[in-house]
């Protein structure tokens, strides 16, 4: 049998995660989701896979190759543009003469797949849903199934008052190909809104196994989190590399472990890692191949991708730190906190609770940073213009430094502009919060992720492109926008002289 792998979608949710790489990518125990699901599909036979591709579809295939390095042989199909779960699948359809497993490429499970294909082929089925009870089923497709097994009814995330069941669709699943001729081709179809429902309506034979094996569906950083936490306990039959020291920790080639280093709980620490003289790693903690944890500091809960470092006297709580970033000595990142690749946090900086730092950002020393930085040219540290606290709205009484010019540019003082908040941020421009920051440290900046663009709703003198706002005016420009200042109706910035 023959498995078709989606990983073409975006994961959104998931961002600044997968904002430099795609979801399948995205390591848990200091692999790729995705490589754990070709592990799965070869334990069960399954050595045939055509993987769909989308959005950074190039890294997976640079990654994974022809598949011979994990034991199976991979044909590759990408999409010019989104076709949905089903339409991906659809676009494969030349490659699929036979029943195959549809499975997702970004969730982590070690379902018994031997067994649902047998229960497939048992039942005569033109398709079968693999199922799993879950605790929350508003997030997922509910169904309920009659007691042969025939699927009934199902409703795709219901609220609490719609839900009839807590059995929920995996997005497993195993079809006849003659269920493909359904489809419409290069258009977007979905499974479960789309397809599903024409083979009930079609009377055709449809299928519901409930699975008894682990399944997590990593759709966002607390899912995340959790795909972490129960490879690192057992709860889910991973591949986990190197060597099992004691209890749930285990250790890569070449780890320079320094004097007074205290490891308690579940842990993972990859190959080429230093954990100098004093670190405590209280699990449970992944920390990727070639990062560098330094004196006496303390990481908890926490998961750390390749190439990072984490200065002396840091304390991480529950945080993540994506690829090649440095956390500089003294700083504090609290729970929840989400630090995106190329990343550099200055000394004695501290990430509040739930912030997330988009990638390529450097966030100044002896900062605090209240709210998510999305796309900003840095975030630096000011004071507060006194038109926000005071009666005048007076350039010239503008308290930060900057050029206390009157002029509507962007490397002026302050002036006054109109915006809006409600800007949207798919839209292209930039969203603003309605409640003030005054702790006298940084504040953060909520920038769309793409460039600034005019917008009906943006006003002339704002109307800056990303490339404008990142030039250099003199020696060194640094843009300040405080959320409180935009949703007052006026902008500050600070810069230094030309000389």
């Amino acid at each position: 049998m023959k498995a078709v792998v989606m990983a073409g979608g975006e994961g959104s949710r998931l961002r600044p995660l997968t904002s430099g790489i795609p979801k399948p990518l995205v390591p848990v125990v200091g692999k790729p989701v995705m490589e754990h699901i070709l592990r799965l599909l070869r334990q069960h036979g399954v050595s045939d896979v055509i993987v769909t591709l989308q959005y950074l579809g190039s890294a997976i295939r640079d990654y994974f190759g022809d598949g011979s390095d994990f034991g199976v042989d991979i044909t590759y199909v990408v999409e010019d543009a989104p076709l949905g779960t089903a339409g991906s699948v659809k676009n494969a359809q030349e490659y699929l003469d036979e029943p195959f497993i549809v499975i997702s490429g970004d969730a982590l499970t070690d379902i018994d797949l031997t067994r649902v294909m047998a229960y497939h082929r048992e039942k005569g089925a033109a398709a079968t849903i693999v199922l799993t009870s879950v605790a929350n089923p508003l997030e997922y497709g509910v169904v309920i199934t009659n007691q042969d097994g025939t699927i009934n009814r199902f409703l795709e995330k219901p609220s609490w008052g719609e839900v009839f069941s807590d059995q929920v669709n995996t997005g497993i699943y195993v079809i006849e190909p003659t269920v493909l001729d359904l489809l419409p081709p290069a258009t977007v179809v979905d499974w479960s809104g789309d397809v599903f429902p024409k083979m009930l309506t079609n009377a055709m034979p449809l299928y519901g196994y409930l699975a008894s094996g682990y399944w997590c569906d990593i759709g966002n950083i607390q899912t995340y989190y959790q795909a972490n936490w129960d490879a690192l306990e057992g709860r889910v039959d991973v591949e986990i590399a190197g060597e099992r020291r004691h209890g749930n920790v285990w250790m890569g080639e070449n780890v320079e472990v320094g004097l007074g280093v205290r490891i308690e709980g579940s842990a993972y620490i990859g190959n080429d890692c230093k954990l100098k003289a004093g670190v405590f790693i209280n699990g449970p903690v992944c920390i990727g191949n070639f990062s560098v944890v330094d004196e006496n500091t303390k990481v908890s809960n926490s998961v750390i991708w390749t190439y990072s470092y984490l200065g002396e006297n840091s304390r991480l709580r529950q945080a993540i730190v994506c690829r090649h970033c440095t956390i500089k000595n003294n700083c504090l990142l609290e729970e929840g906190a989400v630090i995106g690749d190329d990343v550099v946090v200055g000394e004695g900086t501290t990430i509040d609770a739930g912030v997330k730092i988009w990638p390529d950002k450097e966030i100044e020393p002896g900062s605090t940073v209240h709210e998510s930085i999305i796309w900003a040219a840095a975030s630096c540290r000011f004071r507060w213009c006194s038109s926000i606290h005071g009666n005048t709205t007076s350039p010239d009484r503008c308290t930060c430094r900057c050029r206390r010019s009157t002029a509507a540019r962007p490397i002026s003082g302050c002036s006054t502009a109109t915006a809006s908040s409600s800007t949207s941020e798919r839209s292209g421009s930039w969203k603003t919060s309605s409640s003030a920051r005054t702790s006298g440290a940084s504040t953060s900046t909520r920038w769309a992720t793409s460039a600034i663009r005019r917008t009906r709703s943006t006003p002339t003198s704002m109307a800056w492109s990303a490339r404008s706002m990142s030039k250099p005016f003199g020696r060194r420009i640094r843009r300040c926008w405080s959320t409180s200042t935009m949703a007052a109706g006026r902008w500050c910035c600070r810069g230094s002289s030309r000389s």
